[in-house]
């Protein structure tokens, strides 16, 4: 499934549906599979997306910045940043260092559980991207969330 785009799943990924014999069935869910079969239409708002992030990262260069941070990047999002920078053989954009980010709303404390979860197969290191992209940490917003580093125990939590 890598198209030059860099695209990959591990085969335990609970996100491709299987058949009974461990076939992926052609059925992918999640936000991440949705993003990456919406860039195949460049009509599409996450092709769009593209187009403006691959605009905005052209402008620091011209400004002598020739690496970046983008330290909050929403799961959905990453394969908008896969796309951009699988498309840039002539290597114009910056070298960018990309955090996995979620923001944490009080209905459901298993959010954070499975962004973490997943987390390890959206990982890629430099040398993954050939020294183009990375995204190696991820970040949880808490803000105006209750919460202790320890629990009723005295553990951490």
């Amino acid at each position: 499934l890598d198209e030059g785009f860099g695209w990959s799943f591990e085969r335990d990924d609970k996100s491709i549906q299987r058949s009974s014999k461990g076939h992926p069935t052609g059925y992918f869910a999640g936000g991440v599979w949705a993003a990456r079969f919406a860039l195949l239409s460049p009509s599409s708002i996450t092709s769009q997306g593209k187009r403006g992030l691959k605009d905005g990262l052209l402008e620091l260069p011209k400004h002598g910045i020739v690496s970046c941070t983008d330290a909050f990047v929403y799961e959905n999002r990453l394969p908008i940043y896969e796309a951009a920078f699988a498309e840039d053989v002539s290597r114009k954009l910056p070298r960018t260092s990309i955090a996995l980010g979620h923001q944490h709303d009080e209905t459901s404390n298993d959010q954070i559980d499975g962004v973490l979860k997943r987390a390890p197969a959206l990982r890629r290191t430099w040398e993954d991207t050939g020294f183009r992209y990375c995204m190696r940490e991820a970040k949880v917003e808490i803000d105006h969330v209750t919460w202790s580093t320890q629990n009723e125990n005295g553990y951490c939590s």
